[in-house]
């Protein structure tokens, strides 16, 4: 006679495990070529800006008027600029500040928004009707005018940058953060929570957040490449990064007036955005597959 104990034993739960949702985006991320590119290039990147002072033969603003334009070589990888500094240096240490800009700006867009959307999205009412507005009355100023203003009054510098760009970007992260949370309130297990008595913060923690920040990774990680073109074009216009500190839009700038007679020194910065600007993107349309609830099972 079959016992229940030899059942068990002869078929084995052989069901695996659920996976997690990062464990699957992560999976799926694996699997996407061109974002494994674009992470490697983006990893390579990190590795040269935020490690200039290691890397870096000679400082950002070491000039040298015995070796103005000097062409590439053993002792200048990419040659010299028009006051005899090292085109490579100048890169690296433009890049870390580029970098430096578009995830601050990220940053202070996230919080202003993740914070606004929130509340709008949990409190409803009026509080939602006006916050929403203010959003509508940020949103309809074209971010690089505001960014434009703020800079002439703040002046020019790192953080002046990130708060000028940051000043109308959050409204799309609050928007986005609203609709998210309008949609999980609605949810069965929020109306579980709420049921058993679970106080609004806590739900906010455990439940809210947790399924806002898949769409907030890929929204951010798309909109990041938007801030280091931005602040590359207001610097070019002259309202940005001002010299010696370099980035790259300053370089831009710098190697504009000299695109006839030295075509090169504009050619490695613009390669260099360029790729930093398409290894973000390509990670972003990773990411933005990984996490795709469609796809997630």
């Amino acid at each position: 006679m079959t016992t229940q104990s030899s059942v068990l034993k002869l078929h084995p739960q052989t069901r695996p495990p659920a996976r997690s949702i990062w464990w699957q985006a992560a999976r799926r991320f694996g699997r996407n070529r061109m974002a494994i590119v674009g992470a490697v290039l983006f990893t390579t990147i990190l590795i040269g800006a935020f490690g200039a002072p290691v890397l870096a033969r000679y400082s950002y603003d070491q000039a040298s008027f015995t070796e103005i334009w000097k062409p590439p070589s053993a002792e200048h990888w990419l040659g010299t600029d028009k006051v005899g500094r090292d085109v490579f240096s100048r890169l690296l240490y433009g890049m870390r500040t580029s970098l430096i800009i578009g995830f601050g700006v990220q940053i202070v867009v996230l919080a202003v928004g993740v914070i606004l959307g929130t509340v709008s999205g949990m409190a409803g009412g009026k509080v939602d009707f006006t916050l929403m507005r203010v959003v509508d009355v940020v949103a309809s100023f074209p971010t690089l005018l505001f960014a434009i203003l703020a800079m002439s009054l703040l002046g020019s510098g790192v953080g002046n940058m990130m708060l000028a760009l940051s000043i109308s970007s959050w409204v799309i992260i609050a928007q986005l953060t609203r609709a998210q949370i309008l949609s999980l309130r609605e949810r069965d297990f929020v109306l579980a929570s709420q049921s058993f008595g679970a106080p609004q913060s806590w739900i906010i923690r455990m439940h809210m957040i947790p399924n806002v920040i898949p769409p907030l990774i890929v929204s951010s990680t798309l909109a990041i490449p938007s801030y280091i073109v931005s602040e590359a074009g207001l610097t070019y216009l002259g309202a940005g990064i001002n010299p010696p500190l370099p980035s790259l839009g300053q370089q831009i700038q710098e190697a504009s007036v000299y695109l006839l007679a030295h075509p090169d020194y504009m050619l490695y910065t613009a390669i260099t955005l360029a790729v930093l600007i398409l290894a973000i993107a390509y990670i972003g349309d990773g990411l933005r597959e990984a996490l795709d609830p469609r796809a997630l099972d």
